[in-house]
């Protein structure tokens, strides 16, 4: 047990979070845009923000983004324990695995593609 950085995990995990809900933020804002830049009404506008973030695109570009910042929060938890570097990266990616499924898109290829890029992006970070 003396392997894993408690701080370090929760300080990367607490990094990686708010990377995402920035994230997440920005992709609403784009396409809150796009939904209410016309006269709309409510039901309307949620019908069109829904098709904005099942578009490919958006959805690549978020999984690309939420990746990214597994990485980063691997680079953290492996600055931060120094010992064990990669262990403690690891560690942070199966954390980020529970908070992946609580977002999960309905779509399995996304699902499959983030669970599977968690843990190497991580360790990626780690490096």
């Amino acid at each position: 047990m003396n392997r894993i950085s408690p701080k370090g995990i929760v300080i990367a995990f607490l990094a990686v979070l708010a990377i995402d809900m920035v994230l997440a933020i920005g992709f609403a804002v784009i396409a809150g845009a796009t939904a209410f830049a016309k006269d709309l009404t409510e039901q309307e506008a949620s019908v069109a923000f829904s098709a904005f973030m099942l578009r490919p695109g958006v959805l690549s570009m978020s999984l690309f983004l939420g990746t990214l910042s597994i990485a980063v929060g691997g680079y953290i938890a492996a600055r931060i324990s120094k010992a064990y570097p990669y262990f403690n990266a690891t560690v942070l990616g199966l954390v980020a695995i529970p908070l992946g499924s609580l977002l999960a898109s309905e779509l399995l290829w996304f699902n499959l593609a983030a669970l599977a890029l968690g843990v190497p992006a991580a360790l990626f970070g780690g490096y």
